[in-house]
């Protein structure tokens, strides 16, 4: 088992849903007490997640003093101003983008086409703003939790539902694939969301056929394309890299299959106590889980133990 020493350890890197957010997506004051102790005695809080910039600033990015941010699996990794968000919450400022991993407009094709069979909606994450598509229902599809035939209508109102903190309201194209061999957007990650689980576990059993492409589930009935240079642990590399920070100095968190290669990056690796039993496996420590606020607490007892708090 390995040990943490406190003095050693310089970044913490965490994921945002199901790990250090709670199932309701929110952040608790908690948590955000404890991560601003951290900030102030120097540490680096990055927070490493599937989610852009902009869906960051509902949550982490209101804190000062986060100083980089690895967005959309690590497609994106951002230098930012200490205080991301305007003081109107509408504005956000990055500093600059310190590493950037975009899919080629041939892997992007690639996996819109190989997730339109099985999915129900298509996001896609561009230089043009959040795209999506959405699909025709098979017959023989049934909602994932009743059991009940699928309409095309009803399959938007289960995800929009299972999916309320992401905003659906976006430019609709009905083939997405012709946007891009039409207007040649830059495109950083592609997500498909399911509301029929046989089909979302059907498409899990396939291999994709790209090596270049890193595709997987990044929750339940969701699964993401981006470039095999743009995961986690890459964008976490890429920030070690300019930043000058040695693996042992790095603490990461995390609940899920796209948290697997960041384990592997990091000198210390937690998985929260609801993270996918392989997922934990692959952990140095488990911790509590994220209603429980795991990660926070696991900071306070090794990084903040026996100080004033």
């Amino acid at each position: 088992m390995k040990t943490i020493d406190r003095s050693s350890i310089r970044l913490i890197a965490t994921d945002l849903d199901e790990t250090l957010l709670h199932k309701d997506k929110a952040f608790s004051d908690y948590s955000r007490q404890v991560l601003k102790k951290l900030i102030d005695k120097g540490y680096l809080v990055v927070p490493a997640s599937g989610r852009d910039l902009k869906r960051m600033c509902e949550n982490i990015l209101t804190m000062q003093g986060i100083r980089y941010a690895i967005t959309l699996n690590g497609a994106q990794v951002y230098e930012l101003p200490g205080e991301a968000v305007s003081a109107d919450g509408t504005e956000i400022r990055p500093v600059r983008r310190v590493g950037e991993f975009p899919l080629s407009e041939e892997e992007a094709v690639l996996s819109l086409d190989w997730m339109r069979p099985y999915c129900n909606i298509l996001e896609m994450d561009t230089d043009q703003g959040l795209l999506r598509e959405v699909t025709v229902v098979r017959p023989g599809c049934f909602e994932a939790l009743s059991g009940e035939p699928l309409t095309e209508k009803s399959a938007e109102r289960f995800i929009r539902k299972r999916y309320f903190f992401i905003n659906f309201d976006v430019p609709e194209y009905q083939s997405l694939s012709e946007y891009i061999r039409k207007e040649h957007p830059v495109v950083w990650k592609v997500s498909g969301f399911y509301a029929d689980r046989q089909q979302f576990e059907a498409i899990l059993k396939k291999e994709f056929p790209d090596k270049n492409v890193n595709f997987c589930a990044s929750d339940d009935l969701l699964t993401e394309t981006s470039s095999a240079h743009a995961s986690k642990g890459n964008g976490l590399r890429r920030l070690m890299e300019v930043l000058e920070i040695p693996k042992e100095a790095v603490l990461v968190f995390g609940d899920n299959g796209n948290d697997i290669d960041m384990f592997h990056t990091a000198g210390i690796s937690v998985a929260v106590g609801n993270a996918l039993p392989e997922v934990q496996t692959e952990a140095d420590f488990v911790c509590g889980t994220n209603d429980e606020d795991g990660v926070a607490r696991f900071l306070e007892e090794h990084l903040l133990k026996n100080e004033d708090f």
